[in-house]
Protein backbone atom coordinates (compact mmCIF):
# COMPACT_ATOMS: atom_id res chain seq x y z
CA UNK A 1 0.00 0.00 0.00
CA UNK A 2 3.01 2.53 0.77
CA UNK A 3 4.38 1.64 -2.67
CA UNK A 4 1.25 2.67 -4.34
CA UNK A 5 0.69 5.77 -2.59
CA UNK A 6 4.34 6.83 -3.33
CA UNK A 7 3.90 6.11 -7.23
CA UNK A 8 0.75 8.41 -6.80
CA UNK A 9 2.69 11.04 -5.32
CA UNK A 10 5.66 11.07 -7.51
CA UNK A 11 2.90 11.01 -10.78
CA UNK A 12 0.45 13.78 -9.24
CA UNK A 13 3.89 15.91 -7.65
CA UNK A 14 3.09 18.75 -10.14
CA UNK A 15 -1.04 18.51 -8.75
CA UNK A 16 0.12 18.31 -5.12
CA UNK A 17 2.50 21.11 -4.77
CA UNK A 18 0.62 23.62 -6.81
CA UNK A 19 -2.60 22.93 -4.86
CA UNK A 20 -0.66 23.46 -1.49
CA UNK A 21 0.38 26.66 -2.92
CA UNK A 22 -2.93 27.88 -3.83
CA UNK A 23 -4.87 26.79 -0.65
CA UNK A 24 -1.69 28.58 1.19
CA UNK A 25 -2.33 31.49 -0.43
CA UNK A 26 -6.09 31.53 -0.29
CA UNK A 27 -5.98 31.14 3.36
CA UNK A 28 -3.48 33.90 3.95
CA UNK A 29 -3.94 36.99 1.44
CA UNK A 30 -6.40 40.09 2.53
CA UNK A 31 -9.16 40.25 0.48
CA UNK A 32 -10.89 43.90 0.56
CA UNK A 33 -14.22 43.59 2.60
CA UNK A 34 -12.82 40.67 4.13
CA UNK A 35 -9.62 41.94 6.14
CA UNK A 36 -9.15 39.94 9.35
CA UNK A 37 -6.09 41.16 10.77
CA UNK A 38 -3.27 44.24 10.86
CA UNK A 39 -1.01 42.55 8.35
CA UNK A 40 -3.64 42.53 6.11
CA UNK A 41 -5.16 46.04 6.93
CA UNK A 42 -1.86 47.71 7.26
CA UNK A 43 -0.83 46.10 3.50
CA UNK A 44 -3.72 48.09 2.14
CA UNK A 45 -3.00 50.93 4.00
CA UNK A 46 0.56 51.12 2.90
CA UNK A 47 -0.35 50.43 -0.83
CA UNK A 48 -2.96 53.59 -0.99
CA UNK A 49 -0.50 55.30 0.87
CA UNK A 50 2.05 54.75 -1.72
CA UNK A 51 -0.85 55.17 -5.14
CA UNK A 52 -1.31 59.09 -3.46
CA UNK A 53 2.57 59.41 -3.42
CA UNK A 54 3.20 57.87 -6.82
CA UNK A 55 0.30 60.53 -8.56
CA UNK A 56 2.51 63.33 -7.09
CA UNK A 57 5.90 62.40 -8.57
CA UNK A 58 3.68 62.23 -12.13
CA UNK A 59 4.73 65.13 -14.74
CA UNK A 60 1.49 66.85 -14.35
CA UNK A 61 -0.97 65.22 -11.55
CA UNK A 62 -4.49 65.86 -12.45
CA UNK A 63 -6.36 68.21 -10.38
CA UNK A 64 -8.92 66.46 -7.86
CA UNK A 65 -7.83 62.78 -8.45
CA UNK A 66 -7.35 59.72 -6.60
CA UNK A 67 -11.19 59.61 -5.40
CA UNK A 68 -11.49 55.84 -5.62
CA UNK A 69 -8.35 55.12 -3.86
CA UNK A 70 -9.41 58.23 -0.94
CA UNK A 71 -12.43 56.10 -0.51
CA UNK A 72 -10.45 52.91 -0.03
CA UNK A 73 -7.57 54.32 2.08
CA UNK A 74 -10.98 56.01 4.40
CA UNK A 75 -12.62 53.06 4.36
CA UNK A 76 -9.49 50.77 5.59
CA UNK A 77 -8.46 53.72 7.86
CA UNK A 78 -11.77 52.85 10.09
CA UNK A 79 -11.41 49.07 9.51
CA UNK A 80 -7.41 49.32 10.69
CA UNK A 81 -8.01 50.96 13.77
CA UNK A 82 -10.59 48.21 14.86
CA UNK A 83 -8.60 45.88 14.58
CA UNK A 84 -4.98 47.33 15.93
CA UNK A 85 -6.10 50.55 17.15
CA UNK A 86 -4.08 54.03 16.08
CA UNK A 87 -0.75 52.61 15.50
CA UNK A 88 2.10 54.02 13.22
CA UNK A 89 -0.21 52.48 10.48
CA UNK A 90 -2.82 54.71 11.28
CA UNK A 91 -0.43 57.53 11.41
CA UNK A 92 0.99 57.03 8.29
CA UNK A 93 -1.96 56.88 6.35
CA UNK A 94 -2.83 60.42 8.19
CA UNK A 95 -0.09 61.65 6.99
CA UNK A 96 -1.10 60.59 3.30
CA UNK A 97 -4.30 62.41 3.67
CA UNK A 98 -2.40 65.83 4.86
CA UNK A 99 0.18 65.49 1.54
CA UNK A 100 -3.02 65.10 -0.38
CA UNK A 101 -4.55 68.36 1.00
CA UNK A 102 -0.97 70.38 1.44
CA UNK A 103 -0.45 69.56 -3.14
CA UNK A 104 -4.00 70.68 -4.00
CA UNK A 105 -3.73 73.73 -1.64
CA UNK A 106 -0.59 74.67 -2.84
CA UNK A 107 -0.98 73.64 -6.89
CA UNK A 108 -4.85 75.44 -6.84
CA UNK A 109 -6.01 76.99 -3.78
CA UNK A 110 -8.67 74.49 -2.95
CA UNK A 111 -9.67 71.09 -2.17
CA UNK A 112 -12.15 68.51 -3.69
CA UNK A 113 -15.54 68.44 -2.40
CA UNK A 114 -15.48 64.68 -1.93
CA UNK A 115 -12.13 65.24 0.61
CA UNK A 116 -13.58 67.25 3.32
CA UNK A 117 -16.86 64.93 3.27
CA UNK A 118 -14.50 61.67 3.39
CA UNK A 119 -12.11 63.31 6.26
CA UNK A 120 -14.74 64.33 8.17
CA UNK A 121 -15.07 60.64 9.52
CA UNK A 122 -11.60 60.99 10.95
CA UNK A 123 -10.68 62.46 14.33
CA UNK A 124 -9.61 66.13 13.65
CA UNK A 125 -7.59 65.60 16.80
CA UNK A 126 -6.00 62.56 15.29
CA UNK A 127 -4.31 65.50 12.63
CA UNK A 128 -3.36 67.84 15.23
CA UNK A 129 0.08 65.64 16.77
CA UNK A 130 0.84 64.25 13.37
CA UNK A 131 4.20 65.51 12.68
CA UNK A 132 5.56 63.51 15.99
CA UNK A 133 3.94 60.16 14.73
CA UNK A 134 5.55 60.53 11.61
CA UNK A 135 8.75 60.96 10.09
CA UNK A 136 8.50 64.00 7.73
CA UNK A 137 7.22 63.32 4.32
CA UNK A 138 9.74 64.59 1.64
CA UNK A 139 10.86 63.22 -2.02
CA UNK A 140 14.91 63.43 -2.60
CA UNK A 141 16.73 62.58 -5.92
CA UNK A 142 19.69 60.10 -5.79
CA UNK A 143 23.41 61.18 -5.60
CA UNK A 144 24.98 59.38 -8.34
CA UNK A 145 28.39 60.38 -8.05
CA UNK A 146 29.07 58.95 -5.00
CA UNK A 147 27.97 55.50 -5.78
CA UNK A 148 29.65 52.88 -7.69
CA UNK A 149 27.51 49.84 -7.58
CA UNK A 150 29.25 48.32 -10.79
CA UNK A 151 32.58 47.60 -9.18
CA UNK A 152 30.97 46.16 -6.44
CA UNK A 153 28.35 43.73 -7.62
CA UNK A 154 31.57 42.70 -10.18
CA UNK A 155 33.29 41.88 -6.99
CA UNK A 156 31.23 39.79 -5.08
CA UNK A 157 31.20 35.59 -5.66
CA UNK A 158 29.14 33.12 -3.56
CA UNK A 159 30.87 31.48 -0.59
CA UNK A 160 31.34 28.15 0.45
CA UNK A 161 34.38 28.39 3.46
CA UNK A 162 33.64 30.65 6.44
CA UNK A 163 35.81 31.51 9.87
CA UNK A 164 33.50 30.01 12.35
CA UNK A 165 35.79 31.88 14.77
CA UNK A 166 35.14 35.44 13.18
CA UNK A 167 31.64 36.84 15.17
CA UNK A 168 29.12 39.15 12.19
CA UNK A 169 28.00 41.83 14.99
CA UNK A 170 24.14 42.04 15.74
CA UNK A 171 24.84 45.90 14.47
CA UNK A 172 26.12 44.87 11.46
CA UNK A 173 23.32 42.60 10.40
CA UNK A 174 21.09 45.36 11.41
CA UNK A 175 22.83 47.58 9.00
CA UNK A 176 22.56 45.62 5.83
CA UNK A 177 18.80 45.06 6.52
CA UNK A 178 17.97 48.58 7.11
CA UNK A 179 19.67 49.07 3.78
CA UNK A 180 17.70 46.40 2.28
CA UNK A 181 14.14 47.60 3.42
CA UNK A 182 15.07 50.61 0.95
CA UNK A 183 14.29 47.87 -1.91
CA UNK A 184 11.36 48.52 -4.10
CA UNK A 185 8.16 46.34 -3.24
CA UNK A 186 4.70 46.45 -4.60
CA UNK A 187 2.75 49.05 -4.04
CA UNK A 188 4.98 49.87 -1.37
CA UNK A 189 3.78 47.23 1.42
CA UNK A 190 7.22 46.10 2.71
CA UNK A 191 5.98 42.77 3.04
CA UNK A 192 9.34 40.41 4.02
CA UNK A 193 10.51 39.42 6.92
CA UNK A 194 14.02 37.96 7.74
CA UNK A 195 15.35 35.62 10.05
CA UNK A 196 18.76 35.37 11.45
CA UNK A 197 19.21 31.43 12.72
CA UNK A 198 23.02 30.53 14.25
CA UNK A 199 24.30 27.18 16.11
CA UNK A 200 21.64 24.20 16.32
CA UNK A 201 18.54 25.75 15.30
CA UNK A 202 20.92 26.51 11.90
CA UNK A 203 21.64 22.83 11.58
CA UNK A 204 17.95 22.09 12.23
CA UNK A 205 17.23 24.38 9.32
CA UNK A 206 19.62 23.35 6.92
CA UNK A 207 18.66 19.63 7.12
CA UNK A 208 15.61 20.83 5.83
CA UNK A 209 17.52 22.06 2.68
CA UNK A 210 18.75 20.43 -0.26
CA UNK A 211 21.37 22.70 -1.51
CA UNK A 212 24.07 23.08 1.60
CA UNK A 213 25.69 19.60 0.99
CA UNK A 214 29.23 19.77 1.45
CA UNK A 215 29.37 22.96 3.60
CA UNK A 216 26.45 22.92 5.62
CA UNK A 217 28.82 22.57 8.59
CA UNK A 218 30.74 25.27 8.01
CA UNK A 219 28.04 27.77 7.81
CA UNK A 220 28.32 30.44 10.95
CA UNK A 221 25.01 32.23 10.33
CA UNK A 222 21.79 31.58 8.28
CA UNK A 223 19.27 34.03 6.67
CA UNK A 224 15.66 32.58 5.64
CA UNK A 225 13.72 35.42 4.05
CA UNK A 226 9.70 35.11 4.10
CA UNK A 227 7.14 37.07 2.79
CA UNK A 228 3.50 37.61 4.71
CA UNK A 229 0.83 36.53 2.28
CA UNK A 230 -1.60 38.51 4.63
CA UNK A 231 -0.12 41.41 2.58
CA UNK A 232 -1.59 40.52 -0.89
CA UNK A 233 -5.14 40.70 -1.91
CA UNK A 234 -5.93 39.38 -4.88
CA UNK A 235 -4.83 35.67 -6.72
CA UNK A 236 -2.94 37.85 -9.63
CA UNK A 237 -0.61 38.54 -6.95
CA UNK A 238 0.11 34.67 -6.15
CA UNK A 239 3.92 35.06 -7.26
CA UNK A 240 4.40 38.49 -6.14
CA UNK A 241 5.80 37.42 -2.80
CA UNK A 242 8.75 35.54 -4.59
CA UNK A 243 9.44 38.60 -6.74
CA UNK A 244 9.57 41.08 -4.25
CA UNK A 245 11.17 38.69 -1.41
CA UNK A 246 13.51 37.98 -3.96
CA UNK A 247 14.97 41.77 -4.53
CA UNK A 248 14.98 42.05 -1.42
CA UNK A 249 17.36 38.82 -0.71
CA UNK A 250 19.20 40.37 -3.24
CA UNK A 251 19.30 43.70 -1.61
CA UNK A 252 20.65 41.74 1.35
CA UNK A 253 23.23 39.84 -0.26
CA UNK A 254 24.72 43.00 -1.80
CA UNK A 255 24.30 44.84 1.31
CA UNK A 256 26.79 42.15 3.29
CA UNK A 257 29.00 42.22 0.74
CA UNK A 258 29.25 45.99 1.15
CA UNK A 259 30.12 45.40 4.66
CA UNK A 260 32.59 42.52 3.85
CA UNK A 261 30.72 39.91 4.68
CA UNK A 262 30.47 36.73 2.18
CA UNK A 263 27.33 35.24 1.36
CA UNK A 264 25.47 32.16 -0.90
CA UNK A 265 21.79 32.55 -2.05
CA UNK A 266 20.50 28.99 -0.99
CA UNK A 267 17.23 27.99 -3.06
CA UNK A 268 13.70 26.94 -1.11
CA UNK A 269 12.54 24.49 -4.10
CA UNK A 270 10.96 22.69 -1.40
CA UNK A 271 9.04 20.12 -1.22
CA UNK A 272 5.11 19.93 0.80
CA UNK A 273 6.72 17.64 3.48
CA UNK A 274 9.82 19.97 3.72
CA UNK A 275 7.52 23.14 4.08
CA UNK A 276 5.51 21.82 6.15
CA UNK A 277 8.17 20.40 8.51
CA UNK A 278 9.59 23.97 8.42
CA UNK A 279 5.75 25.73 9.69
CA UNK A 280 5.64 23.07 12.06
CA UNK A 281 9.08 24.93 13.85
CA UNK A 282 8.70 27.44 16.71
CA UNK A 283 10.52 29.95 14.13
CA UNK A 284 7.70 31.52 11.22
CA UNK A 285 4.34 32.29 11.11
CA UNK A 286 1.71 30.20 9.69
CA UNK A 287 1.22 33.35 6.53
CA UNK A 288 5.04 33.03 5.87
CA UNK A 289 6.19 31.95 2.55
CA UNK A 290 9.91 31.15 2.73
CA UNK A 291 11.83 32.97 -0.31
CA UNK A 292 14.98 31.75 0.32
CA UNK A 293 17.95 30.58 2.53
CA UNK A 294 21.18 32.58 2.96
CA UNK A 295 24.20 31.81 4.05
CA UNK A 296 26.37 34.06 5.77
CA UNK A 297 29.40 34.98 7.22
CA UNK A 298 32.83 36.05 7.48
CA UNK A 299 34.98 33.50 4.51
CA UNK A 300 38.13 31.89 5.57
CA UNK A 301 41.06 33.97 4.49
CA UNK A 302 42.33 30.73 2.35
CA UNK A 303 38.76 30.32 0.52
CA UNK A 304 37.83 29.48 -3.05
CA UNK A 305 35.03 31.09 -4.93
CA UNK A 306 33.55 29.80 -8.44
CA UNK A 307 33.93 31.95 -10.94
CA UNK A 308 31.15 30.74 -12.50
CA UNK A 309 30.93 31.78 -16.42
CA UNK A 310 28.09 33.75 -17.20
CA UNK A 311 26.25 33.84 -20.38
CA UNK A 312 27.35 36.75 -23.00
CA UNK A 313 25.48 40.12 -22.97
CA UNK A 314 23.89 39.27 -26.45
CA UNK A 315 21.77 36.01 -24.92
CA UNK A 316 20.31 38.10 -22.42
CA UNK A 317 19.59 41.46 -23.88
CA UNK A 318 17.13 42.41 -26.73
CA UNK A 319 16.40 45.76 -27.49
CA UNK A 320 13.23 46.53 -28.86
Amino acid sequence: MKNIIRKVIYYFEMEINFFYDYLRFKKHYGKLGKLKNSDQSSAWLLQDCHRIEKALTLPNPRRNFGRAVLERLIGNIHVHQNIAGKDKYYYFALSALELYKSYHLEQWGSLPDFYNELVSTIDKNDFIDLENKVDNRSFALLDHENVNFIDMCESRFSCRDYNLDKKVSSKLIEKAVRTSIKTPSVCNRQHWKIHIFEGDKLKELLALQNGNTGFGDKVPYLAVVTSNLNSFYAPIERYQQYVDGGMFSMSFIYSLHSLGVASCALNWSATVTADLKLHKLPYFEENESVVMFIAFGYPNDNASYALSTRKDLNEIINIH
